[in-house]
């Protein structure tokens, strides 16, 4: 009799151990994200992945591989004559909203753990990697505005004011 119950402990020990395993996986998945970082350049809006392809995820571009915790690390890499608020060019945020000068506003939200580039239909699928709005010359990223606690927002009076803009789903020196 005493064997028996060695082994019904033995195994609801390792049966915790599985849950509670599985259990920090998950916990570990949603502190930070695994999506590549993307930029966003000036000229023509172009949103290219460091990674992976863009896919059509119903209504929005998303990311191929990876997960979004569902906050974005995002650093501004300015030109000339950029303005941020209060002098920040790193920011963090649940929603990254990019406005181009024509009056087109794309949003980086997330969605059913992977981020939704919205709307759909104002960008182009270019490259696998590379989604496109304007046309070089004809206009510019105009602001980037990251909502949050941290949140930052810059403008951007010509196209010189803007290198790129960095979106990372988690913590990376590359968005720092």
């Amino acid at each position: 009799m005493r064997q028996n119950n060695v082994s019904v402990q033995f195994v609801v020990v390792v049966a915790l151990l599985v849950v509670l395993a599985g259990i920090g996986v998950v916990v570990t998945a949603r502190q930070g994200g695994t999506e590549p970082p993307i930029r966003v350049r000036n000229g023509s809006m172009d949103v290219t992945l460091d990674s992976g392809t863009w896919v059509d995820n119903g209504d929005a571009w998303s990311p191929s591989t990876g997960v979004t915790a569902g906050t974005y690390f995002v650093k501004v890499v300015g030109g000339t004559g950029f303005t941020c608020d209060a002098n920040r060019t790193v920011g963090s945020g649940n929603v990254v909203s990019i406005s181009y000068s024509d009056g087109v506003t794309i949003r980086f939200t997330p969605a059913s753990g992977r981020t939704g580039v919205r709307p759909k239909s104002d960008l182009t699928r270019a490259t696998p990697a590379l989604l496109k709005h304007g046309a070089a010359g004809t206009g510019h990223i105009s602001e980037v505005k990251v909502n949050g606690p941290a949140g930052v927002t810059c403008s951007f009076p010509t196209t010189a004011a803007l290198s790129e803009i960095r979106i990372c789903s988690a913590p990376n020196t590359f968005c720092q």
